[in-house]
């Protein structure tokens, strides 16, 4: 099932300060699109290759430029795999650090 919700692309970029020590500048966009869960097929075909997605956000393809990052009600994801469908973008998600052993 799909609903509509607040999507915000985290971009992270190292830029010198003024003594030209690298310092890392978030810089943070808030887009609507769409949720929607993975597939059973997709879930078990990335967890053989060490993925866990998870949920899946289609955006508009001209509001997405490379972010490996976003959040989506308060929970940060990951972006593993992006998919172009027409005017749309859709970004395959995990959760920050599922693929860390913790």
């Amino acid at each position: 099932m799909k609903r509509y919700v607040e999507v915000t692309l985290i971009s992270e970029e190292l830029v010198k300060d003024k003594n030209f020590e690298q310092q890392q500048k978030t810089t943070e966009q808030t887009v609507i699109g769409t949720l929607s869960s993975v597939s059973a097929s997709e879930f078990y075909a990335a967890a053989n290759t060490g993925y866990m997605p998870e949920t899946v956000l289609k955006i508009y393809e001209q509001e997405y430029s490379g972010q490996k990052k976003v959040r989506v009600n308060g929970v940060q994801y990951t972006v593993i795999r992006t998919y172009l469908s027409g005017d749309y973008i859709e970004l395959h998600c995990q959760r920050k650090g599922a693929d860390e052993n913790a």
